[in-house]
């Protein structure tokens, strides 16, 4: 095995840990598990990409719509409140 492979080694393994830890962020950004299916000949390469663009788009897509229910809660007087990992409008004489 001359340096190459072994260099090239590396970098597979390395690329493998990215794409594991890619697919762990996308699965909590889908509440769980997130369903997907995979080509054999699918390059790692394309699959990382792939799922980076996954992730930009659900953090967005997530923070779009915190920030569109914080807009509505103060049209109605309403705030957000937040119990674990859930949010809830409650009355806000406050705001009204």
């Amino acid at each position: 095995m001359g340096p190459n492979n072994h260099h090239n080694e590396q970098d597979d393994s390395e690329r493998k840990k990215r794409i594991d830890d890619l697919k762990r962020q996308a699965d909590e950004l889908a509440g769980g598990e997130m369903t997907s299916w995979k080509s054999e000949d699918l390059s790692p390469d394309i699959e990382e990409a792939f799922l980076q663009g996954v992730i930009a788009y659900e953090v967005l897509r997530g923070r779009l719509i915190f920030s569109n229910s914080e807009r509505q809660a103060s049209i109605f007087g309403m705030k957000r409140e937040r119990s674990g990992e859930a949010y809830a409008l409650v009355s806000n004489p406050s705001l009204g």
